[in-house]
């Protein structure tokens, strides 16, 4: 068992982001990520999921390439939060903090709207998802691997980051995922899109 955190593009004031803030049924079944990717189709459910799938195909009908714009940093969320957050290096939250942004999201929806083991997802609007694209965009690998510290990130209690591991294999397992969030959050920006932050 473990968490992993999501990050799926949506339209900012869409039908199925309104109807999933508005109706709490229909908006639980925003905690299946993979529902809004490409392998959608796989799942056979009928009720809401299909509702659901019927609603992200007509998004996607309207915004093509939007069902490849999702990622997810696995279970490596919080080492990377450590490393682009300097609160978090302190063991404070702060969620005005770029980094906290980046990883968290900006905004918690509804009670209604959960993921895995019920914790609360998090939206970020266009424009704060450009100005996380251009702050990740401005950082450097080298800027990473200087905030990289296990002795500390074990003191902090980082998530799934514990002794006797690879340090280096786990820093550039880190650096990937950053590679890739970064790129998620460029495209996702300059296609005037949203992002939901979901844990699994």
């Amino acid at each position: 068992m473990g968490m992993e955190r999501w990050y799926v593009a949506v339209v900012d004031g869409g039908y199925l982001l309104q109807r999933a803030l508005s109706d709490p049924p229909f908006g639980e079944n925003l905690m299946l990520p993979s529902l809004f990717g490409p392998e959608r189709h796989r799942y056979p459910w009928g009720g809401l999921h299909a509702e659901l799938r019927a609603e992200v195909d007509a998004m996607n009908r309207l915004h093509p390439g939007i069902e490849n714009r999702i990622y997810t940093l696995d279970r490596l969320f919080d080492m990377l939060h450590y490393l682009l957050s300097e609160p978090r290096r302190r063991g404070e939250f702060d969620g005005d903090d770029p980094g906290t942004k980046a990883i968290l999201g900006t905004t918690q929806l509804p009670e209604h709207l959960r993921g895995g083991q019920g914790h609360p997802m998090r939206y970020s609007p266009p424009a704060v998802v450009r100005e996380i694209a251009a702050w990740l965009e401005g950082l450097a690998v080298e800027d990473l691997r200087a905030a990289y510290a296990p002795e500390k990130m074990e003191e902090q209690c980082v998530y799934k980051f514990w002794a006797g591991g690879d340090y280096d294999e786990t820093r550039d397992r880190i650096i990937h995922s950053f590679e890739g969030l970064r790129e998620f959050y460029s495209g996702t920006a300059s296609n005037g899109e949203g992002v939901l932050t979901i844990v699994t």
